[in-house]
């Protein structure tokens, strides 16, 4: 007799449209479930719950757990012992239909995801753990000091007793093993699939465009994009730059296209939802990324 399918708990650093992690998580979702694998997604959510995901409950049956609260550290408090609580209830029905539970960490710092990874070790769960870029050397050197109590408080146990690690790349892989010698990382890049095709949009004799699309945060090097396309300066063209971004950051970084003068041909925009990127690609001429680290990218 074949093994049962493992009941699969994947769990969402965020279930909102923030980067690339919801729709990896909602598509490894949908694929596993037409595959006949039980599972569910996991995660805390405090806006709109990213399409990716809410497809994969919707149109393949994926079960959905959405923890309502804020990301505010007692927001974050509260949403790990909920999930620590579903974890729990997983495993107990997984060892009722005879299932081996796989609980699947996607991300790696904030609370709810830490506590899942407790509370795996402590149910005896197979524990898989895909960082997503965020054990990179450059991403660890954001909030240097606050990762650092975090990896020895937390995080360097859980990828301790860790019985997979899933890397994307193999420059992902190098990194994770500097900061944890002795470990063996699995690489298996992300199956995505891609957005469809769309016909050409811009306008003929409209300016020519390029443009970024990603989060606004600064591994991704947006001030460096700036001040290359002040010093270029092309006739002609149009810079976007669009994606999730903080109010603080998407000012800093329309300040700094003023400061350089082209503040008149810089257009910073918000989220590019997952179904209409088809179209946002076809609206560029030229699509630039001038991050400082990728994944996968």
């Amino acid at each position: 007799m074949n093994e049962p399918f493992p009941h699969v708990v994947l769990v969402s650093s965020t279930l909102e449209d923030d980067g690339g992690i919801p729709v990896c998580v909602g598509q490894l979702a949908a694929a596993l479930a037409d595959s006949g694998v039980p599972l569910a997604i996991v995660g805390q959510c405090a806006g709109k719950t990213s399409r990716a995901v809410a497809d994969a409950a919707s149109m393949h049956g994926v079960k959905l757990r959405v923890i309502h609260e804020p990301w505010h550290p007692l927001g974050q408090s509260r949403a790990a012992s909920r999930m620590r609580s579903l974890v729990r209830e997983a495993a107990h029905g997984a060892r009722i239909a005879g299932r081996r539970l796989v609980v699947h960490l996607h991300g790696v710092w904030v609370a709810p995801v830490l506590a899942a990874a407790a509370e795996a070790a402590s149910c005896g769960a197979t524990l898989v753990v895909s960082p997503h870029g965020m054990l990179r050397r450059e991403a660890l050197a954001k909030s240097r000091w606050r990762k650092r109590l975090v990896w020895q408080g937390w995080l360097r146990r859980a990828l301790l007793t860790a019985d997979a690690l899933h890397v994307t790349s193999d420059a992902e892989g190098d990194d994770l093993r500097t900061i944890l010698p002795g470990c063996r990382p699995v690489l298996v890049p992300l199956g995505v699939t891609p957005p469809a095709d769309a016909p050409r949009l811009r306008d003929p004799g409209a300016p020519r465009r390029a443009g970024y699309l990603g989060r606004l945060v600064p591994i991704k090097n947006l001030d460096g994009l700036l001040e290359a396309w002040a010093r270029v300066s092309p006739r002609g063209w149009r810079l976007a730059i669009d994606g999730p971004g903080s109010p603080e950051m998407v000012g800093a970084l329309r300040g700094l296209a003023d400061r350089l003068g082209i503040g008149d041909v810089v257009d910073i925009g918000g989220s590019v939802p997952f179904e209409h990127i088809g179209e946002h690609f076809a609206a560029l001429d030229l699509f630039i990324l001038p991050s400082r680290s990728e994944a996968f990218a």
